[in-house]
């Protein structure tokens, strides 16, 4: 007699077969298929707070940007900035109306992730052999090398949670750094829902000189309103 294999049975499964193919980690195995699975969730509202510190870290500049992604009728995700506050003071009107976000309101913009199953064989991964609680969750590092082009790439440590393997968190650090930048890196931080998994917030913060001038900064991004594109 057949049944129907359950959802979770047909996830173990597939993270099995890909563990086997791959000689992976089983956990990573599972992240990727995680990742996979959700990767037409799109945010529909990003909010960015950025800020020009200085060497106390005290901050010099800060600017509030609101950004709406939908469709268009094409079915391409497009972005409009919708509202400016520069320093506690609305500069919305001296933007370009209609001006796009960078990397087009996604979270990470053009960085890939090192999950998609489109960047396996330009990815190498392994275990950190540590664990840490992040929002309540109990997870386990794995470090990663990333590369994307001839000379350059990225890498990052994956945060996994232990009892389900969805990606809880990542971190992301530009290797080799762009000229003129001293240091930058990125975190994200995702649901924990395997059936609905995205980027709620992330962190970017580092520092440039230009001229003799050192300038740092960072943003924090939260992302709300998603939808699943076509």
């Amino acid at each position: 007699m057949t049944k129907r294999l359950g959802p979770l049975f047909a996830l173990l499964l597939t993270v099995g077969t890909l563990a086997a193919q791959t000689s992976i980690d089983p956990l990573w195995a599972a992240a990727v298929v995680v990742y996979e699975n959700n990767r037409r969730w799109s945010p529909g509202r990003m909010i960015i707070v950025s800020q020009e510190v200085d060497r106390k870290g005290n901050v010099k500049n800060e600017e509030l940007t609101e950004v709406e992604i939908s469709l268009n009728g094409d079915g391409e995700t497009v972005s409009r900035i919708v509202r400016v506050v520069k320093n506690g003071t609305d500069v919305t009107g001296e933007r370009p109306s209609g001006g796009s976000a960078p990397g087009g309101g996604r979270p990470g913009g053009e960085m890939p992730n090192p999950l998609d199953p489109a960047y396996a064989e330009q990815v190498s991964a392994r275990p950190l052999g540590e664990r840490k609680v992040i929002d309540g969750r109990v997870c386990v590092g794995f470090g990663y090398e990333m590369t994307t082009g001839r000379n350059d790439g990225y890498t990052g440590t994956v945060w996994i949670s232990e009892d389900g393997g969805v990606p809880i968190a990542m971190t992301a650090v530009p290797d080799p750094m762009p000229v003129f930048v001293d240091s930058f890196s990125l975190e994200f931080y995702f649901t924990d829902d395997p059936r609905s998994w995205y980027a709620e917030r992330a962190l970017m913060q580092g520092s440039a000189t230009i001229l003799l001038l050192k300038k740092s900064f960072r943003a924090v991004m939260s992302f709300e309103d998603y939808f699943i594109k076509p």
